[in-house]
């Protein structure tokens, strides 16, 4: 097993371990406000009080490194580990925002009761992130923007283009085409637990999204108890797990059309300035040759600094846009792959 952190405080809510007094002790003030938030939220919860993890790098056992993608895991008691008994959660040692967001996440898995595991792993994932960004609004955008890129790449509906412009007018569009990795929501909702999360990466991710906005359509529409409902009747069934053509009946989930209203419900401007950190890197290095040839005879400094360049998401009036020459990984890929750029850095 890894070693817990050296500094350890204590609370009602779970005992706090860190590295440092400071961050332990704010990580046992982030816990009492959110666990019985939590609680209020969510029909069907039991008593919780795990012990707190705050690591540099995530880890439970020596040697077995957890995938870079991750900012937190729960073991809770019941799970594959069929001799722990109790509930630990382990979180990166990050910002301040983003660590409570984490926090609030492996928090939900720890609080909610038996009947909750009907829900698919992508499901239930989907659940813990609803739970955690109405706590924890602040790093909503963001995270929602993450989650929102992986259901448009999982279900083909990415309406995201590069577009330059020159004196107002556009120049070039360039769409971006997410159909390669196109996953069916129906596996994605059948899923076991290391297709979703582990070292599944971005296959996981796909799959969680396609979770969240299943979760939120349920949600949207009857509230947490009806999400509750669905696991309850699926129990009662003698089922394991609700079957997926059930969640998506329950979601409104019927078309192509239906995933698009979904997921573009749910994109605004914070939520394109995640996507745009997400990809910009990989824009930015497949685009540099293509910008490099338009614009002979400029540096990329000079092409980041007078070029306009943004991410637009949608079409037409409802469309929404983030100057990519403002994103630090949209700068780090042009610079590394224009021509030349060996001599221009």
């Amino acid at each position: 097993m890894a070693p817990a952190p050296n500094v350890v405080v204590g609370s009602p809510y779970g005992d706090v371990f860190a590295d440092s007094a400071p961050i332990a002790d704010d990580v046992a003030v982030d816990l009492a406000r959110l666990v019985p938030e939590i609680r209020a939220l969510l029909p069907g919860t039991r008593d919780s009080a795990p012990d707190v993890w705050i690591q540099r790098e995530l880890l439970l056992f020596v040697g077995w490194p957890v995938h870079e993608s991750v900012g937190g895991f729960a073991v809770t008691r019941g799970t594959w580990l069929h001799w722990w008994t109790g509930d630990r959660i382990h979180v990166q040692e990050t910002s301040p925002q983003r660590r409570r967001l984490f926090l609030a996440h492996e928090l939900v898995h720890c609080v909610i009761d038996d009947t909750w595991h009907a829900l698919p792993p992508a499901v239930e994932e989907g659940l813990c992130d609803e739970v955690a960004m109405r706590v924890e609004p602040e790093h909503g955008p963001h995270h929602r923007g993450v989650l929102m890129l992986a259901a448009g790449l999982a279900t083909g509906h990415l309406p995201i283009a590069v577009e330059y412009r020159r004196s107002g007018h556009v120049t070039r569009r360039l769409a971006l085409d997410p159909t390669p990795g196109v996953i069916d929501p129906a596996e994605a909702l059948s899923a076991g637990y290391e297709a979703v999360k582990g070292t599944s990466g971005l296959d996981g991710m796909k799959r969680r999204g396609v979770g969240f906005v299943v979760v939120g359509r349920i949600v949207e529409a009857g509230g947490f108890a009806a999400l509750r409902r669905l696991a309850e009747d699926s129990r009662a069934r003698g089922e394991r797990r609700i079957a997926a053509s059930g969640l998506l009946d329950s979601a409104r989930l019927f078309t192509e059309n239906d995933w698009r209203e979904a997921i573009d419900a749910r994109v605004g401007p914070g939520e394109l300035e995640a996507m745009a950190a997400e990809i910009g890197e990989e824009v930015g290095r497949r685009t540099a040759p293509m910008a490099a040839y338009d614009h002979r005879g400029w540096s990329a400094e000079r092409f980041l600094a007078e070029s306009d360049v943004m991410l637009v998401y949608g079409f037409g009036a409802d469309a929404i846009e983030v100057p990519l020459g403002d994103v630090d990984e949209y700068r780090r890929g042009i610079l590394e792959a224009w021509p030349g750029a060996e001599n221009d850095i």
